[in-house]
């Protein structure tokens, strides 16, 4: 028995097989958990980018709309005539509150910072416009949401004395979609996001309420509301 042990040299084509094959299911197995747990990760990763991304963008759009309409004591403007507006993607504005625009523009005062407070700087009326535009000139899908900036004293971008402070900086990307919708004195937002792999797709919702339409118990903004400040001219 043991001579027979001493004199084998090697293993069988049957054994050599068989082992290959174990291997080969081994290895196989392994590799799918890691591509398992690889492709969850790499998923989170990029759900957690679409939420990021939501998130910074709805909590921008949120702050000035409800900075719409505002008028700073020191403001020689006069009223913030059109302190809100939405657009189609053809430019046109909205109809009513049930009708979804791609495009907003909030108009309001701002207070720029003085280091000296005996001599303040004069207050500027900025015009903000939010749109999806492409993230760069060879792209052919609209996934970025970009901003301009405009100081105007009549919330009106080609008035002559409009000037331009910011020209189209990006906001936030991975967008598919973007819906404005404008009730009252209230403002909702719906954006849809994908990742670069169409492989994720979220939707994310928010409003807002335009307290500044409203200041003083005087609506300065919808047709159905009375008491229309002087001067103001109702968009909707």
């Amino acid at each position: 028995m043991i001579k027979k042990f001493f004199k084998q040299k090697g293993v069988s084509l049957t054994e050599a097989l068989v082992a290959i094959f174990v291997s080969t299911v081994v290895m196989g197995a392994t590799y799918a958990i890691y591509a398992n747990f690889q492709g969850t990760f790499v998923r989170q990763i990029n759900y957690n980018n679409l939420k990021q991304e939501a998130r910074f963008a709805l909590h921008v759009l949120q702050h000035d709309s409800r900075m719409a309409g505002f008028k700073h004591e020191r403001s020689t403007f006069g009223e913030v005539q059109i302190p809100v507006k939405v657009l189609n993607d053809d430019g046109t504005e909205v109809s009513d509150d049930t009708e979804f625009g791609e495009t907003v523009m909030f108009c309001f005062d701002t207070e720029p910072y003085s280091a000296d407070s005996n001599n303040p700087v004069p207050i500027q009326r900025k015009l903000i416009r939010y749109e999806l535009q492409l993230p760069f000139t060879s792209a052919t899908e609209k996934t970025t949401l970009k901003k301009k900036i405009w100081n105007t004293p009549t919330c009106d971008p080609n008035d002559a004395n409009a000037t331009v402070d910011v020209d189209w900086v990006p906001v936030a990307q991975f967008f598919k979609t973007m819906g404005i919708r404008l009730r009252s004195k209230h403002i909702d937002f719906e954006v849809q996001l994908e990742t670069t792999d169409d492989k994720i797709r979220e939707t994310y919702t928010a409003s807002s309420y335009m307290r500044n339409l409203n200041f003083g118990g005087v609506n300065h903004y919808v047709y159905n509301e009375e008491d229309l400040n002087e001067n103001r001219t109702a968009v909707l």
